[in-house]
């Protein structure tokens, strides 16, 4: 699944706050044949916007969709959740807000019950009621639709979703039905305590089923996008900007500040930051870690250094030869000096011992030994394992690091590779791809290691963890029936305290596994001009741009 953590850091402190990922879902993208047809599509309907309450913000790339059922990535995330609101949002403290369902309760955490605000509104202004989140939820978990949110809503244990999935039951026996028309109630297959929090992420939003059954996958289009959350959809025009406009149906509209927003697809880190120099741009996507010295100086009232809620790693292919050797994957683990990577290379961001990121909030201890040992230390245990597993300097290992295109993960890597031939005097090759080459690399095991992030969508360390269950496509052929059996144990558990500690062990075994070397939380610098108000994304990501304003009286520093 998806998503970011942030922990903001105006010049050099770090604050507990947030942005967008958010590397979002483990989802499926959507087709070509939406991006041809939403070229330079506008909304007539809607009224012009006052220029002064029109948010401009870097968004890195085009969306891929608007459907949530078929985003593939983080730049679909911030214009999702400002088009659609779901039965709960995530704050800035890391804790629920009501959103549509204004409270909810659950007797036995299997059984839950939701209750709908009255005056929620889809942006025709028609109620937003019961049935548009049991036919949303339908919509998602139809093998005719094709949507990777129907993993996502059979991981989450929604009674009869695998059975659905399998064409083995209609998608009406999904254990979602409304009592009443603001009453929502939801069966699991077992308890899950932590199951209200997976309803942020976008598999869990409403849809207006006659906007879709009118206009089939043009749906998404200006003119036709019929959304329930504070904006809804004005214009879009392909790698120029998606502008959305101030919803008047919307249930709390009198509290939204902002009049537009006009998202900009802008990969180019320095373009984005002459265009948020020339004042173009309220709010940066990034800016390049080659300024940010400059930045610190010039402007920290306006740079925020971000963590993602992202452990980035390296995966490690275990099925193939010599890379089955657990000695051999731990002794290249502990070479890499985690610290220098971070301080020294990518100069932002923040070191990591283990898979589960920052952004949750844990109460037991998870870093494995070895993370409390000097670098010497563990440079000389590396040495040692790597000598168990039959290597040398005089009999080095040779073997090639894939990456998806990416400057500052190339830097890196040159730079692991460097600490791997100084410390072991193994050789690494380090080879960048566009993600559509690299993608088919790793799913068919032709790689020695290969990067990755594993990203948090929901605050549970299940949330990346999982991912390392046997059998799952991003565990990529690692299993241990001892990880398994602890994540089942952890899914039941409904005390959080016991949970975490579960979830620890499941981090000691994958320590001395191995099949990932986590490196870093991944550190994201962002401006905002100081006429910005409101910015305080959630732990995991999530910011919703009805929480923004722009103060008008605001003097702009001189450029």
């Amino acid at each position: 699944m998806y998503s970011h953590h942030f922990y903001l850091r105006p010049a050099s402190r770090y604050y507990r706050l947030a942005s967008p990922v958010l590397a979002l879902l483990l989802l499926s993208g959507c087709g070509a044949e939406e991006g041809d047809a939403r070229q330079a599509l506008t909304d007539s309907a809607l009224p012009s916007p006052d220029p002064r309450q029109e948010l401009v913000i870097g968004n890195y790339a085009e969306p891929t969709s608007l459907d949530p059922h078929f985003v593939a990535g983080f730049t679909d995330l911030a214009p999702l959740n400002d088009l659609l609101e779901g039965l709960v949002l995530h704050g800035a403290d890391g804790k629920l807000i009501p959103g549509v369902a204004e409270r909810w309760e659950s007797r036995d955490s299997r059984n839950y019950t939701f209750h709908l605000r009255r005056n929620a509104r889809w942006s025709n202004g028609e109620p937003v009621t019961a049935g548009d989140f049991v036919y949303a939820w339908r919509r998602a978990v139809d093998p005719a639709t094709g949507s990777g949110c129907a993993e996502a809503l059979a991981d989450s244990g929604v009674a009869n979703a695998t059975a659905i999935i399998a064409g083995e039951r209609p998608p009406e026996a999904l254990g979602i039905h409304a009592a009443g028309p603001h009453t929502v109630e939801i069966t699991l297959e077992q308890p899950l305590s932590f199951f209200t929090s997976l309803l942020i992420t976008p598999c869990y939003l409403p849809l207006y089923a006659p906007a879709i059954e009118q206009h089939g996958e043009a749906w998404t289009r200006p003119g036709h996008y019929i959304g329930n959350g504070a904006f809804t959809l004005r214009a879009w025009t392909v790698n120029e900007s998606l502008v959305l406009a101030r919803s008047p149906s919307y249930r709390a509209a009198e509290e939204v500040g902002l009049q537009q927003v006009r998202y900009l697809p802008i990969a180019s880190t320095h373009a984005e930051l002459r265009r948020y120099l020339a004042g173009e741009i309220d709010i940066t996507f990034t800016a390049p870690s080659e300024h940010l010295d400059s930045l610190r100086t010039e402007r920290s009232g306006e740079l925020l250094e971000l963590l993602e809620p992202m452990t980035f790693g390296i995966e490690i292919n275990q099925g193939k030869p010599p890379f089955d050797n657990k000695d051999l994957r731990r002794a290249l683990a502990l070479a890499l000096d985690r610290e220098l990577l971070v301080d020294k290379v990518l100069q932002i961001g923040e070191p990591a011992y283990h898979l589960t990121p920052v952004a949750i909030r844990i109460d037991a201890n998870i870093d494995p030994s070895w993370a409390s040992q000097t670098q010497a230390e563990r440079e000389a245990l590396a040495r040692e394992l790597y000598n168990r597993a039959g290597y040398s300097r005089e009999n080095p290992l040779r073997f090639r690091i894939f990456h998806k295109n990416n400057d500052n993960t190339h830097k890196m890597l040159l730079a692991a590779a460097a600490m791997w031939r100084q410390v072991l005097g193994a050789e690494a090759s380090v080879q960048g791809f566009e993600l559509k080459s690299l993608v088919p690399l790793v799913q068919e095991g032709n790689y020695d290691l290969a990067t990755r992030g594993r990203t948090a969508v929901y605050p549970d360390s299940s949330a990346t963890l999982s991912g390392m269950r046997s059998g799952t496509p991003y565990a990529n052929g690692y299993a241990n029936p001892a990880v398994d059996d602890l994540l089942d144990q952890a899914r039941a558990e409904l005390d959080p305290h016991l949970r975490m500690q579960l979830y620890a062990r499941v981090e000691q075994l994958l320590a001395e596994d191995m099949p990932f070397i986590p490196l870093y939380n991944r550190g994201v610098a962002r401006l905002i001009k100081p006429h910005v108000m409101g910015y305080r994304p959630s732990p995991l990501g999530y910011r919703y741009s009805r929480d923004l304003a722009i103060q008008t009286d605001v003097q702009p520093p001189l450029e």
